[in-house]
């Protein structure tokens, strides 16, 4: 889709929407919001999955973008995948951390049963960002 925006896109017309702009110190707040996780599910396909690059170096972004799934009636995981050796690092793999979102449970279990996944737990008082 050259030159164009996510909200004029057909609804439903994403299997998979990956928001890869964290970074160690640098969160685009606007990406992580109630009203931009309402306009990802819409654009979702039947079966499609939001993946959350959730890095970062001050942040634990996990309990603020659970409630906001929970909010928009989705479920989650988090895939930890921080314990990189230095093998993996000199073949270029980087430590990360993401959150996968979907409609339901069984949609999120089509990524694979990886041991790294957890579920994301519900902390409570944690606001969704707006």
């Amino acid at each position: 889709m050259r030159d164009s925006k996510l909200r004029d896109a057909p609804d439903g017309s994403y299997d998979l929407i990956v928001l890869d702009a964290f970074n160690g110190d640098t969160i685009p707040m606007h990406l992580m919001t109630s009203e931009a996780l309402a306009l990802y599910t819409r654009k979702l396909a039947p079966g499609g999955l939001i993946a959350f690059h959730i890095s970062s170096l001050y942040l634990d972004l996990a309990p603020t973008l659970g409630a906001i799934a929970r909010n928009e009636g989705l479920v989650s995981l988090i895939d930890d995948d921080t314990a990189v050796s230095q093998a993996q690092i000199d073949a270029g793999k980087f430590p990360s951390k993401w959150m996968v979102m979907a409609r339901s449970r069984a949609d999120l279990w089509s990524t694979g049963n990886r041991p790294s996944l957890e579920t994301c737990e519900r902390t409570p008082g944690t606001p969704a960002w707006t």
